[in-house]
């Protein structure tokens, strides 16, 4: 009975979510010339990167997945074919380009919208359906993934009110010396209403020390105009390990062991 209550309870949680997935990378300092491969079809453990990802989202239907592709994008759609629908982004201009790729196929839709990583492995489904779960009962109409790290890596921070509640996201290379220290990060997954999304990546600009149309502005912009921004707080920050370089990969495998 508890196994089929279980059931029961993630179908009804999902089942009108959506999911992108950004796959585009060429991943230069994994030596993807020199491997002529993209980043998310680099192995891990004899396995790409993206088909951990995948499983990951196996509770997501695969006419609901749609994977930004970019950089060798025939080698991506020839391997997920069937998997997911696919979304092309000519230029990199930033993660919330990307995400503007899926526009003429999500715009009209009125769900959440999971954004995810193609070269981030190592989240297990659990989180995804916790993450999920907040997001539905928090009444918010974006959740951001949060983690805090002794060794806090290159990620967002995280800037809080007095009263403890998220009002930005700023990106490493726009940070001062003081928000650098912050040990609260942004691990890049969000979920947001599709209109809402949408709506407001229109208002992104690329004012910022890399030029691009950054995601985590999002934040920013939803909360201005009054509306409930979530944070759901990771675990396990292990998962939250992106693939860069070699190193990295080796760190992966430490952690499938």
């Amino acid at each position: 009975m508890k196994a089929d209550c279980h059931v029961y309870k993630k179908e009804t949680m999902t089942n009108k979510l959506k999911v992108i997935i950004l796959a585009a990378g060429q991943g230069r300092r994994l030596g993807s010339e020199q491997a002529d491969c993209p980043k998310v079809l680099r192995l891990l453990k004899e396995k790409a990167l993206l088909d951990y990802v995948l499983d990951s989202l196996s509770f997501i239907n695969s006419d609901d997945r749609y994977l930004v592709v970019g950089f060798q994008k025939e080698k991506v759609i020839a391997h997920y074919q069937g998997q997911a629908q696919f979304c092309v982004q000519d230029r990199q201009l930033g993660t919330g380009h990307a995400v503007m790729s899926c526009q003429s196929v999500l715009e009209n839709e009125d769900c959440p919208v999971m954004v995810v990583y193609g070269d981030m492995p190592l989240f297990r489904q659990e989180t995804f359906l916790e993450m999920t779960e907040s997001h539905l009962t928090s009444q918010a109409v974006c959740t951001v993934m949060t983690g805090i790290f002794d060794k806090i890596p290159d990620y967002g921070r995280i800037i809080r009110n007095e009263n403890g509640k998220i009002v930005r996201v700023i990106e490493v290379r726009d940070c001062s010396s003081e928000q650098l220290k912050i040990s609260e990060v942004n691990v890049g997954v969000i979920i947001c209403n599709s209109k809402l999304l949408f709506e407001s990546l229109s208002e992104l600009r690329n004012d910022n020390a890399q030029m691009e149309y950054y995601l985590t502005d999002l934040t920013e912009i939803l909360i201005q105009k009054g509306f409930k921004v979530n944070t759901y707080l990771l675990k396990n920050t292990e998962e939250a390990l992106g693939i860069n370089t070699l190193e990295d990969l080796i760190r992966a495998e430490n952690f499938l062991k």
